[in-house]
């Protein structure tokens, strides 16, 4: 259901290129092993593959690019992404 209503969010145009996205992304942490954390990113480029969406950006603070998968989105603009489609008629309550 998530990545249906991101998708109609992308057809609508309500996000496009500089916005805002918080969600669980993948690291690299030191001594070369991998972990997941949290992040925000200005979207650059959305690239839709079958039933999934990645959202690729950089990163606020340190601008590495990053790629943050539709499952993994929490906030679009800052608002939880449930409360942004609600507030454009996407869901309802």
């Amino acid at each position: 259901m998530k990545t249906r209503i991101l998708k109609k969010i992308i057809a609508k145009k309500l996000i496009s290129t500089n916005s805002e996205i918080y969600g669980i992304t993948d690291v690299e942490l030191f001594g070369g092993g991998h972990g997941k954390t949290h992040k925000t990113i200005l979207l650059d480029k959305i690239i839709e593959k079958g039933d999934t969406i990645d959202f690729v950006g950089y990163t606020i603070y340190d601008a590495k690019s990053t790629v943050i998968n539709s499952n993994d989105v929490e906030t679009l603009e800052g608002m939880a992404w449930e409360k942004f489609a609600q507030a454009y008629g996407l869901i309802k309550k």
